[in-house]
């Protein structure tokens, strides 16, 4: 289910923004329709006021002149949703006096449904209700007074006597949107179609494809980008809603359609192996390895397919398994680098379409499957750049890389140069065969990704930790172990968890190492991690004369990873490979 504030601010946005509507409203009639909804009674003094103030100021600092009725209706609609949680939790003798028009149907709302964050209250007449006791007289009203046009009108109609709106709030909100729906419909199709030219010009659609598409529209349809994108030669849409949500089954069937669109992906040895590692008493993770031999040499992927409810209390909403994940293909796009291909592929996400739903929990509002569609998913082969000519959307397409240091050839280069400066000359025989399965079973697009293999060689953290107990500690003893024996810190104090439980500001810190004890009091902030203890263990290495120091090798913002190096190696990476010491972005998680 979509969130509710979302639509209705975005929808809102419409107040203060250019919406490139054929039906725009003067500030007069505007402010006509703002004394009818008093007049009329479908909002108090108070209400109107603020309408009003919204009205007139609109176009200061540069915003639009203009609103729209689209616009109203989502004012009355967040206006009428402020009143229904007022009155349901301070005010609810207001709705008791009221006298039904209409039955009254249960629909079990829950705040998790929908969030209490609205600042609009006591905006809506008494002898209105928020309940759905008044949702027909409000309908019938607003068309009267002229905000509803004949065709929303009898869609709502439709959409009371079925029951699928049953409170003033819901109706308003529908409203508000197929208002906004028609009256932006014909500038949102033209862009469509600037579009789907933008990638005819670009060679992801044909030309041929962008007339299909011109003729296939039909009255007062708008596509889906997954729609546009399936016109191109280089894309194709997988049916996966008569499928159960079985690994073995659901990814046979994606590489038999990968091998249509990627007719030289000849592969052969399919395997499908799904692993279940136990989380907790409650939860276990399920992982998935991919494996299949083409041209010649094996491939093998692993990745996040789920997480499983094993044992606990059962939910109080249903949480379907999921079909399939983005991850799935990394190691098709493994063999196009190594066959050094111009092609990367793409999944395309399609969300699905679900109706408005209004009540109870929604499995939606906890699922992976409300972000990533189940039923279908689309495949679509991209140059390099091309990705960012669909779309800037970060839950359209999945993130690729044409980075080519890192084929099948090319790492063992990489890693020879990074063996013969002793970056992993601390590891044990085990230990370099741990690393060398997890390269063997992942798509490598960076040195991070290729160092995050080794154990005891990067560091990688987030300064917003999930350890609550002793965070110091751990990455303490961590960053010891990385640093092949030249930190070896003992006693390690960590007052992390009296952070909590005290409600203290500052934190005791503290390690010893080579006989001498260094000591930080460190600010708490909850959960976030005070960098002065790594600023304390970097000065503890240069006070005893250590060969090398730990350097920042990766950052997004909140994660970052650190490596040990010595003086000549940071010289030898900086001179042959720079940007280990500099990446930035989002690691692939194990």
């Amino acid at each position: 289910m979509r969130s509710l504030h979302f639509i209705l601010l975005t929808i809102l946005l419409f107040i203060f923004f250019p919406a490139f509507s054929q039906q725009e409203l003067t500030k007069p009639k505007a402010l006509s329709y703002s004394s009818k909804l008093y007049e009329y009674s479908l909002l108090n003094k108070k209400g109107k006021d603020e309408l009003e103030r919204l009205i007139i100021e609109a176009g200061h600092n540069g915003m639009m002149d203009e609103v729209s009725r689209a616009a109203i209706l989502a004012y009355l609609a967040e206006v009428y949703y402020g009143e229904f949680w007022y009155r349901g939790i301070k005010k609810p003798k207001i709705e008791k006096k009221i006298k039904p028009e209409d039955h009254y149907v249960d629909r079990s709302f829950s705040s998790m449904d929908f969030p209490l964050f609205s600042s609009y209250t006591a905006m809506v007449p008494t002898n209105r209700s928020t309940y759905g006791f008044t949702r027909t007289r409000t309908l019938e009203e607003l068309k009267e007074i002229g905000l509803v046009d004949d065709r929303v009108y009898h869609e709502a109609k439709a959409k009371l006597q079925d029951e699928s709106l049953t409170t003033e709030f819901e109706l308003l909100l529908f409203l508000a949107e197929r208002t906004q729906f028609y009256e932006q419909y014909h500038h949102n199709k033209q862009e469509q179609l600037e579009y789907s030219n933008r990638l005819a010009d670009a060679g992801i659609l044909t030309r041929a494809g962008v007339e299909k598409l011109e003729a296939s529209y039909k009255e007062w349809e708008l596509k889906e980008m997954h729609e546009i994108l399936a016109l191109s030669p280089r894309a194709t849409i997988v049916d996966l809603s008569q499928y159960d949500a079985d690994p073995q089954q659901i990814y046979r069937h994606m590489f038999k359609a990968i091998q249509q669109l990627v007719p030289t992906f000849e592969y052969s040895d399919l395997s499908i192996n799904v692993e279940e590692e136990q989380e907790s008493e409650e939860l276990a993770t399920q992982y998935v390895m991919i494996s299949f031999i083409a041209n010649g040499r094996e491939y093998h992927h692993r990745f996040f397919q789920d997480t499983r409810r094993i044992k606990g209390k059962a939910l109080p909403y249903p949480i379907e398994p999921i079909k399939i994940s983005i991850e799935f293909h990394k190691g098709v796009n493994k063999y196009l680098t190594d066959i050094e291909s111009e092609y990367r592929l793409y999944t395309i996400n399609i969300p699905e379409r679900n109706e408005m739903s209004m009540g109870g929990y929604s499995a939606d509002d906890y699922n992976l499957a409300s972000i990533y569609g189940q039923d279908k998913i689309g495949l679509i082969l991209l140059k390099e750049g091309e990705a960012e000519l669909v779309s800037d959307d970060p839950y359209l397409l999945s993130d690729e890389s044409y980075e080519t240091r890192f084929t099948k050839n090319n790492i063992q280069t990489v890693l020879s140069d990074l063996s013969s400066i002793g970056l992993f000359e601390h590891l044990t025989e085990e230990e370099l065969t741990v690393a060398k399965e997890c390269l063997n079973s992942k798509l490598v697009s960076s040195f991070s990704e290729l160092l995050a293999c080794y154990p005891k060689t990067l560091v990688i953290f987030d300064w917003e930790s999930g350890n609550l107990e002793n965070p110091y500690e751990e990455l303490t003893r961590e960053l010891g172990r990385a640093s092949r024996g030249d930190f070896t810190p003992i006693q390690i104090q960590d007052g992390f968890n009296k952070g909590f439980s005290s409600k203290r500001k500052k934190i005791p810190y503290s390690f010893e190492f080579n006989g001498k004890k260094y000591e930080a009091i460190l600010d708490f902030e909850g959960d976030w991690l005070d960098y002065k203890f790594f600023e304390m263990i970097q000065q503890a290495l240069k006070e005893n004369n250590v060969v090398g120091e730990f350097y920042h090798t990766y950052s997004d913002g909140q994660v970052s990873g650190y490596l040990f190096l010595t003086p000549d190696q940071h010289n030898y990476l900086m001179q042959k490979y720079p940007d280990v010491l500099k990446e930035e972005g989002e690691l692939e998680e194990e």
